[in-house]
C-alpha cells in the first residue's frame, strides 16, 4: 500500500508499507532523501498535532485590505500624482500581505506522528489532509495494524 502526498510550496512524501518495513521518500525541487523504518521500532499508538498560523493569517489579511483601500481611493477625484502615490501605497501594502498569507499557508498543519518505541520523540510525520482525510485514515489504520502484528510475531517468537 502506498500514500503519496503531494502539496504545493511543500516537499513531496510517498509513504510505501512493505513486508517489514515502511519506506519513506521525501522529496523537493533541489534534493531527496528516503529511508526505511522497521515496524518494529515505530511506536503503534500515533499522536496528533494541529498548528493554524492565525497571526500571519491576521496581518496578511490586514496588510491586503489596507492595499484594496489605498487603490479604491485612487479612483476619486485628485491630481495625478496623488493618485500615483496611493497606487504605490496599494503596491507596498498588497504584496507583502500576498506574501504573508502565502506564509500562512505554508506554516498550517495538521499531523498524525509515528513516535520511536526507544525514545518516544516524533519519528514519521503524515499530513492529516493531503491527499484526503479518507486516505489517510485509510493509511493509518493499515499501518497501525502492520506495526501491532510485527509486535504479536516477535512476542510469539520470544515464548
Amino acid at each position: 500500500m502506498q500514500l503519496t502526498q503531494k502539496k504545493f510550496l511543500l516537499p513531496k512524501s510517498v509513504f510505501t508499507i512493505r513486508e517489514h518495513v515502511l519506506h519513506v521518500k521525501r522529496s523537493t525541487l533541489t534534493s531527496s532523501s528516503s529511508v526505511e523504518v522497521p515496524f518494529i521500532d515505530i511506536d503503534p499508538l500515533p499522536s496528533e498535532q494541529e498548528s493554524l498560523a492565525l497571526g500571519w493569517y491576521i496581518i496578511g489579511s490586514l496588510m491586503l485590505a489596507a492595499g484594496l483601500a489605498f487603490a479604491g481611493s485612487s479612483f476619486g477625484e485628485m491630481p495625478t500624482d496623488s493618485r500615483m502615490g496611493l497606487w504605490l501605497g496599494a503596491l507596498l501594502a498588497g504584496l507583502p500581505g500576498v506574501l504573508c498569507l502565502v506564509e500562512a499557508r505554508k506554516r498550517t498543519f495538521a499531523f498524525i506522528i509515528f513516535h520511536s518505541a526507544q525514545t518516544g520523540n516524533g519519528w514519521i510525520y503524515i499530513r492529516q489532509k493531503c491527499p484526503s482525510e479518507l486516505h489517510v485514515k485509510e493509511f493509518v489504520e493499515i499501518l497501525k495494524e502492520k506495526i501491532q502484528s510485527e509486535r504479536d510475531d516477535l512476542k510469539k517468537e520470544k515464548v
